[in-house]
């Protein structure tokens, strides 16, 4: 089984060592929501910047 926030093979209970996410735990459903949400703002920053930047100057 694989780790939904991370995507990389999980120990037993779903838990494993290489994830960067500490709250990566397959049985914990909603800490993985969080980490997910979390993640995604953080990934996108340099993204939406960049389209509001663009949407300012054109």
């Amino acid at each position: 089984m694989k780790c939904i926030a991370c995507g990389r093979e999980m120990l037993n209970k779903g838990t494993h060592l290489e994830c960067p996410n500490i709250l990566c735990d397959y049985e914990e459903e909603i800490a993985i929501k969080e980490v997910e949400i979390l993640a995604r703002p953080q990934k996108q920053a340099s993204y939406d910047t960049t389209l509001y930047t663009s949407s300012s100057v054109t």
